[in-house]
């Protein structure tokens, strides 16, 4: 039988743990990226193998294009793609939250708090519903990230060769 919000209200079922003031999310979450648990330490090891991956292509373009040009476009990727991609992360929440039978779902932001958030209304997760609503939108895009990493490292070969081409022919 699937819980119901009001459920929560039987003191003698369900003991509350915590109560979470809206203000006081960002301070909460916070907390818990701090602590080291598998799930912390997964999500760090993302997050330097994507910033490893930006470094290696970072240097192995430095000889092709100017230090301007490079500049750029790790601020483009960096800074500007991420805050862009924003509302396809919440986006992309929404999806196991509708297979899992959610029908009510919202999504909205706190500028003063800078957190956009997805709920679904009324509606309660089960613990196992709720990491993978958690991490689902992580995992898609770190995934499509590391494969476009990848693409565009062949793409960056492919231009290597054009212009070593180029060369040959000008001084042939």
């Amino acid at each position: 039988m699937r819980l119901k919000v009001e459920d929560f209200s039987d003191q003698t079922r369900f003991r509350e743990l915590i109560r979470l003031p809206f203000g006081e999310i960002v301070p909460f979450i916070l907390d818990y990226l701090r602590r080291r648990t598998g799930v912390t330490l997964f999500f760090w090891s993302l997050i330097l193998i994507q910033v490893g991956l930006a470094i290696t292509i970072r240097l192995h373009i430095s000889g092709f294009y100017e230090l301007k040009r490079i500049l750029l476009h790790s601020l483009l990727g960096l800074i500007i793609f991420p805050l862009l991609i924003i509302p396809v992360h919440e986006l992309l929440h929404i999806i196991p939250y509708f297979l899992s039978g959610a029908r009510k779902i919202r999504i909205g932001m706190d500028l003063n708090q800078y957190i956009f958030y997805v709920t679904a209304h009324r509606y309660v997760v089960t613990p196992n519903q709720f990491r993978i609503i958690s991490i689902c939108p992580f995992l898609i895009i770190t995934i499509a990230t590391i494969i476009l990493i990848f693409f565009l490292l062949d793409e960056v070969d492919e231009h290597e060769a054009v212009v070593q081409g180029e060369e040959i022919m000008l001084k042939g």
